[in-house]
């Protein structure tokens, strides 16, 4: 199975660190070390906050740049908003036992 694609594109130091991170965790499970452990949620904080530097560096300049490009500030609303995958219906069981749904 193909891994899906990144929505956006993102620099290359992040994605450095990202393959860190996973080097890392996947070490930490097979050594079970606590130094390991101990990198592992380093790099992984950083990422976690490289990231989100990036997206509110990207929303700011949407937002700033809306009063110029209505239009992508619209796209972007609708990326959010949007539902990707679908609600199933409710399934109960009855008192005499039957599926419904």
């Amino acid at each position: 199975m193909e891994k899906p694609t990144w929505k956006q594109p993102i620099s290359a130091i992040i994605r450095n660190l990202i393959r860190q991170k996973r080097k890392l965790c996947k070490r930490y499970i097979q050594s079970k070390d606590n130094n390991v452990l101990s990198s592992y949620k380093k790099i992984r904080n950083i990422v976690k906050n490289k990231t989100r530097l990036t997206d509110r560096f990207n929303q700011n300049e949407i937002a700033n740049a809306c009063k110029d490009n209505p239009k992508h500030f619209g796209k972007y609303v609708n990326a959010k908003t949007k539902s990707r995958e679908p609600i199933g219906d409710l399934k109960y069981i009855s008192d005499d036992g039957y599926n419904y749904g």
